[in-house]
């Protein structure tokens, strides 16, 4: 399997343009509608992709439809490039061709951007919603999208942030690449000192969905100094023995990450369980550090 990986493009030092990530922060004065642990329903799906949401709520700006936001990536569609992203994705989804920096300029012209970057400012129902109505959408870009709004939206209480947890645990499951999986984990990593977010990495470390797995594994990888470092090594030695090769991969690729802060760290926890990591995780682990 792994080989077949490598000649798919996963291996690759560099990742496509057209996978990013975004940035964003929030704003007061919606924990009323953050009733359900569940916000979204199909019904409320099908209804944002028809249309635009309704006006703002307690506060909130109004998002985009997801019409607008498709149509916009449609109207900068390269059917060469479209056709060279699906390929690098093992043709498993249909693109418009629209790589990272024009999509970012696409969100900015109908979102705006930094501190009026609408999935900032809009209620944590408006943003799970049209995520999960982006998620619908049959190129991937809209999906890409997504992970721009869930990633720019700054939720304002604990009950806002499982909220926005249980839209990335939904999204995650469902049409699974390490190209979303690794952006919803950035949205994870980005609220992971919050309450409630540690206990349910807890979980997901022993789901039996993978790519879950792989999201609590690598979700601190931009974390520095503030890595849960225990937490990582601990859920590194869980899955140490796994041969999966997105979560050897993850692995590695998260000891790798930390090595930058905990260099003797890192070093020493190789060392104490080379026996039952997988060689592509020392590999990837020790890349830029080397052995003790």
């Amino acid at each position: 399997m792994s080989s077949t990986l490598r000649r798919s493009g996963h291996c690759l030092k560099k990742k496509p343009l057209y996978v990013a990530r975004a940035r964003g922060g929030g704003r007061n004065g919606r924990d009323r509608l953050e009733k359900k642990r569940r916000v979204g329903s199909k019904a409320d799906v099908a209804n944002t992709s028809r249309t635009a949401l309704a006006g703002p709520s307690e506060g909130g700006e109004v998002l985009p439809s997801v019409d607008l936001i498709a149509s916009k990536l449609e109207e900068n569609s390269d059917s060469k490039k479209a056709g060279e992203m699906a390929k690098y994705m093992r043709n498993q989804f249909k693109f418009f061709g629209v790589q990272a920096p024009v999509r970012r300029r696409i969100c900015k012209e109908i979102m705006g951007s930094g501190k009026k970057f609408l999935p900032r400012l809009a209620p944590t129902s408006q943003v799970v919603t049209t995520a999960k109505a982006l998620w619908e959408q049959e190129h991937r870009e809209c999906q890409h999208t997504a992970c721009d709004i869930l990633l720019g939206h700054d939720p304002q209480s604990e009950t806002e942030t499982l909220t926005l947890l249980d839209c990335v645990e939904d999204l995650v499951q469902e049409k699974s690449w390490w190209d979303t999986v690794d952006c919803l984990s950035s949205v994870v990593g980005r609220h992971f000192h919050s309450q409630g977010v540690r206990e349910r990495m807890d979980q997901w470390i022993n789901a039996e969905n993978m790519w879950l797995r792989r999201v609590a594994i690598i979700c601190q990888n931009t974390r520095g100094r503030d890595t849960d470092s225990k937490r990582l090594y601990d859920y590194c030695k869980q899955h140490a023995h796994d041969k999966e090769f997105f979560i050897a991969k993850a692995i590695g690729w998260a000891l790798r990450s930390h090595a930058r802060v905990d260099k003797k760290g890192v070093q020493k926890f190789v060392r104490d369980n080379e026996e039952i990591l997988q060689p592509l995780s020392i590999r990837e682990a020790l890349k830029h550090v080397g052995r003790v």
